[in-house]
């Protein structure tokens, strides 16, 4: 088998209630051929001595310091800057990957020949958990329909991603993904649940009106679509998202 280097990248601020599990996942992968990029967002808390800790024991573990706060988004593109990997894969600090996901994932793209693939995912908070199933096959126009892609499942070949990186808007994960495919490539998904997502009570997602009004935001900054064509798209999103978040 063709072993690729894959590149992961982290981004972290304030994570160090998770940040270990996270990066444990990640070293204990059954496909070893990997470098983990964490990217220190200017953490308050001793994140960066949990990060330089892994480092001194792995030296696939490679740390960036963000002078300022950045960003989920800016961290993630410090990151993209530094990566040396044919494969790019994304993690944040409070979620983590089942061990053999990078072997599984890689596998499925190279005998299918993928730029870009998607996994299912299973979301939790505290006691109750739900996995979460995407779509099979997702191009440009039906993903500005609801996104169904968890960042912490994905696999790009990076020679698609090119000179694009995440932009500074809300849902930037979202974001980048539509801008991906907006050049005609196709996320095509591995049948399996490859990863945890971690929902907080506090996170961004869990309010419903701010959400709504980012997908409206970032549809309209990206897709340049018509007000009709957007509203068309965003009540499938809330009906969707509706059905997603119900745990």
């Amino acid at each position: 088998m063709i072993m690729p280097l894959i590149t992961v990248v982290m981004p972290a601020y304030n994570s160090s209630l998770f940040i270990e599990q996270a990066i444990l996942s990640v070293l204990k992968q059954t496909y070893t051929k990997f470098e983990l990029i964490v990217c220190d967002d200017s953490s308050t808390d001793n994140t960066m001595d949990i990060i330089e800790r892994f480092s001194q024991l792995d030296p696939r573990v490679r740390v960036i310091k963000n002078k300022f706060f950045k960003g989920a988004a800016g961290a993630r593109n410090s990151c993209l800057e530094m990566a040396k990997g044919e494969y790019i894969c994304f993690l944040d600090s409070d979620d983590y990957w089942c061990e053999n996901k990078l072997e599984i994932q890689l596998k499925f793209m190279l005998e299918n020949n993928l730029d870009f693939c998607h996994t299912d995912y299973c979301m939790f908070i505290e006691d109750r958990a739900k996995v979460i199933k995407a779509r099979n096959v997702i191009n440009f126009d039906s993903l500005t329909y609801t996104c169904d892609i968890g960042c912490l499942t994905v696999m790009l070949r990076k020679s698609i991603i090119g000179v694009t990186r995440f932009p500074n808007l809300p849902k930037e994960d979202y974001a980048f993904w539509l801008l991906i495919l907006k050049q005609g490539i196709t996320a095509k998904k591995l049948n399996e649940v490859t990863a945890y997502y971690r929902k907080h009570k506090s996170s961004l997602s869990s309010n419903k009106i701010k959400e709504i009004y980012r997908q409206y935001y970032v549809l309209s900054k990206v897709t340049k679509y018509n007000l009709a064509k957007i509203l068309i798209r965003l009540f499938a999103y809330i009906c969707v998202a509706l059905a997603k978040h119900k745990m």
